[in-house]
């Protein structure tokens, strides 16, 4: 618990350098962040356990399980399947997925980037993820469009 109370200090305290010197800190910020969700253990968070049973049964061919679940979840864990991967590397796919579209909106959308990271921290968001991974996808990339619909963005 030390860790997560030094690292909210952490990254207040990033929130007081001037917006254009934060590239950095951002980075490590991403780093700390990653590593922490990508490699946590399958008893951290309500949902990983079940996670892992449903990766584990799609990988060992039972199908019953993809009417279960969203299109789009089913369609990460078959990539992760296709390349030879394990429950650990859907774990760190879905961290990745979670986080770059928070940091990207952060960095490319808000005055002050790491002040925004700094609520997606404290406001607990950050840790949902680890419970509601399919969902914390979902919006993340929610986020991501948003902002790019508030700057009027082709893509």
């Amino acid at each position: 618990m030390i860790f997560f109370y030094g690292l909210s200090i952490f990254i207040l305290i990033g929130s007081l350098i001037p917006a254009k010197k934060q590239g950095f800190y951002i980075f490590l910020v991403f780093i700390i962040l990653f590593l922490t969700s990508a490699f946590r253990g399958v008893s951290v968070g309500t949902d990983t356990i079940n996670y892992e049973l449903t990766f584990n049964s799609l990988s060992n061919g039972i199908d019953w399980v993809r009417g279960e679940l969203e299109p789009g979840w089913i369609f990460l864990n078959d990539v992760v399947i296709f390349f030879n991967g394990d429950f650990h590397d859907l774990l760190l796919l879905s961290s990745l997925l979670t986080l770059v579209p928070v940091f990207y909106s952060s960095i490319k959308y808000s005055y002050n980037p790491i002040l925004s990271l700094v609520f997606y921290y404290l406001l607990y968001f950050y840790f949902y993820s680890f419970n509601i991974t399919r969902q914390s996808i979902a919006i993340s990339f929610i986020l991501l469009a948003w902002c790019l619909l508030l700057k009027d963005s082709k893509i």
